[in-house]
């Protein structure tokens, strides 16, 4: 099978001269370009399978891969520069090949290297300099200066760019010092070294003067990021060292950032001014706030107070007798009846009191662990009064991790039930749910005539403490047929 190469256009002819060849070995690939050198031969480029050169006299095709030491097969571009070389564009690979000395040079730049969706154009300039395109990128390649180097260490290492926040400074070989305004104290130093090898054999050692003594390692970055600066003057270093201690010529780039204008005359008298001014202000509106101060620090006092009385009512009330009596009570009929249940049964009231001691001295408990405890007090409860009390719990997981105070639930739950008659026929009914950013614990009425032991401070000692911790009020709402109350979620 055979195709044809342009091998330029001709003016006498007015057509382009065009090269019968074989391309079976090209059947498989992709040419991405294709350029013509001084001695005639043609290099293409391919896309898969690596650089070709094209000798029209000997029609012969040779090919190069990774495995003769390509960079990478997947060649965008190929150019011959003026002193014979070919230097080839893989992505931000590059290999530059020597035909004398059958040789390649490869690297790899320091740009794009997460991003390879773009193509190489490689183009020769008027001084003989070649200019590469990279995504974002130009770079200028200097082929005179090109050497065969097989040490370790690069030549050196290059201050790409300096960046403040969407600003860059592109070092572009001729920028040698970096002005930043006052507002600008955080900014990052770019730096790396062309290097033939995809792990770098060495390490990169960075250190701004007036800001670090020492010079610190920069691992796998290639960067150094400094924030919070004070003004003034500074020297960014760096540099690249081998294990075994060799090192290259430290590169720098002087930057500077401004001052606050803060140490001027004008300056210092404004704040003298609004200083003297500030304390004459302050001391009239200490002598009008004296009495207010006063007043809020008897307020404070009186709440703190507050807090612990109903805290430790609150305890009180969850250890008094008749309630611990009640239970024993229930306890000692299981034993006789089922014993099985009857040691649940103490489980349970054990695990209430636990409960209890722990978060005595608790302000606040997620609500999580509230629920998971009253749960046991209504398992103690339904088991004493059977079908006379049914009590529902409706909380969606979502306002499991909000507050509420110790004991809150227990306390509601043992006042419906201490307050209103339970009978089989006619249950006493708690339903409790959320409500916006309320826990609602509603129960119908079925008021007692008489009710023992009860001093009516439940409910106000509770709002006295919600009141305290979050300035939000417990809602008491009473009609002919429920007692409503909801407590705020915290």
């Amino acid at each position: 099978m055979a195709g044809y190469l342009s091998r330029g256009f001709c003016p006498d002819k007015k057509r382009f001269i065009r090269e019968k060849t074989s391309n079976d070995e090209l059947l498989h690939g992709n040419i991405s370009s294709y350029t013509e050198d001084q001695g005639g031969n043609f290099w293409l480029s391919s896309n898969s399978r690596g650089l070709f050169r094209y000798d029209p006299r000997q029609k012969h095709y040779t090919q190069w891969t990774e495995s003769e030491g390509l960079a990478y097969d997947h060649c965008l571009a190929a150019l011959p520069d003026q002193l014979g070389n070919v230097w080839v564009g893989a992505y931000n690979k590059f290999s530059v090949f020597s035909p004398q000395k059958k040789q390649f040079i490869n690297f790899t730049l320091p740009y794009n290297e997460a991003n390879l969706e773009y193509a190489n154009l490689l183009l020769p300039l008027r001084n003989g300099h070649v200019l590469a395109a990279l995504k974002g990128y130009l770079v200028e390649f200097f082929p005179e200066k090109l050497a065969y180097q097989s040490a370790a260490l690069p030549a050196k290492v290059f201050i790409s760019q300096v960046a403040v926040g969407d600003s860059i400074w592109l070092n572009h070989g001729g920028l040698s010092r970096v002005d930043l305004k006052a507002g600008d104290t955080g900014f990052a130093a770019h730096f790396a070294a062309l290097t033939s090898s995809e792990q770098r054999p060495f390490q990169y050692m960075y250190q701004l003067e007036g800001y670090e003594d020492d010079w610190k390692q920069a691992r796998e970055a290639s960067y150094a990021i400094y924030t919070k600066m004070p003004g003034g003057d500074y020297t960014f270093r760096v540099k690249a060292v081998t294990g075994d201690g060799h090192q290259t010529p430290v590169s720098s780039l002087a930057i500077h950032i401004d001052t606050v204008f803060y140490q001027t005359i004008w300056f210092r008298g404004l704040v003298l001014l609004v200083a003297l001014g500030l304390i004459v202000g302050f001391l009239r509106y200490r002598s009008i706030q004296t009495a207010q101060v006063h007043t809020l620090q008897v307020q404070a006092t009186r709440l703190e107070r507050d807090k612990a009385q109903i805290q430790y009512q609150n305890l009180i009330n969850h250890l008094k007798p008749h309630f611990l009596f009640n239970s024993l009570t229930s306890l000692n009929s299981l034993i006789a009846i089922n014993p099985r249940q009857a040691s649940a049964f103490l489980r349970k009231l054990s695990v209430i009191y636990r409960y209890i001691l722990q978060n005595k001295d608790k302000d606040l408990v997620p609500l999580q662990d509230e629920l998971a405890f009253v749960q046991q007090y209504i398992t103690l409860q339904e088991s004493r009064f059977d079908e006379g009390l049914q009590i529902r719990v409706d909380v969606p997981k979502t306002y499991l991790t909000r507050q509420i105070v110790p004991v809150t639930l227990q306390n509601l739950l043992e006042n419906a039930i201490k307050h209103n008659i339970i009978d089989d026929d006619s249950p006493l009914v708690v339903r409790i749910y959320t409500e916006g950013d309320y826990l609602c614990v509603v129960n119908n009425l079925q008021k007692k005539a008489f009710v023992e032991t009860s001093n009516k401070q439940g409910l106000t000692s509770m709002q006295s403490l919600y009141y305290y911790l979050s300035r939000q009020e417990i809602e008491v709402t009473e009609t002919e047929t429920e007692f409503c109350v909801k407590i705020p979620l915290l």
